[in-house]
């Protein structure tokens, strides 16, 4: 049986966050990771609000760690919320395979995601330029 992301975070990292605050900005480094618990949280780059993410387990900031880049994203919380957070995110996840092991997943399903959007697009794309071709 799988295992959900918050089944491996640590209840002692548990935070409980007010509505408006700031998990990262985006061009900084933080070296932090946090997983959604409880609540609304809204990625912003620059003034474009991306997305708004409700889904217990979503994980934000592992780019950053994982690829030792700034943050390509700020996130807010929209609603109070709750979430796990892990500084030093780098050594947390070296010295926690199994919850490194969950994040991989999730990477894994965006990747596929994004994979079948692309596609998607890809043949709505050639499909319009086959219609006008002669």
């Amino acid at each position: 049986m799988a295992h959900s992301i918050l089944d491996y975070c640590d209840p002692t990292m548990k935070m409980v966050l007010s509505k408006g605050s700031t998990l990262m900005k985006e061009g900084e480094r933080s070296g932090h990771i946090y997983v959604l618990a409880e609540g609304v949280v809204e990625v912003w780059r620059g003034q474009t609000l991306v997305t708004t993410i409700d889904q217990p387990g979503a994980v934000f900031g592992e780019m950053s760690v994982l690829l030792d880049m700034p943050h390509t994203a700020t996130v807010r919380t929209k609603t109070n919320c709750v979430a796990y957070g892990y500084g030093n995110a780098e050594q947390f996840l070296a010295s926690h395979p199994l919850m490194t092991l969950a994040i991989a997943r999730v990477l894994a399903q965006r990747v596929h995601q994004a994979t079948t959007r692309l596609v998607e697009l890809d043949q709505n794309i050639l499909g319009m330029v086959n219609v006008w071709a002669w």
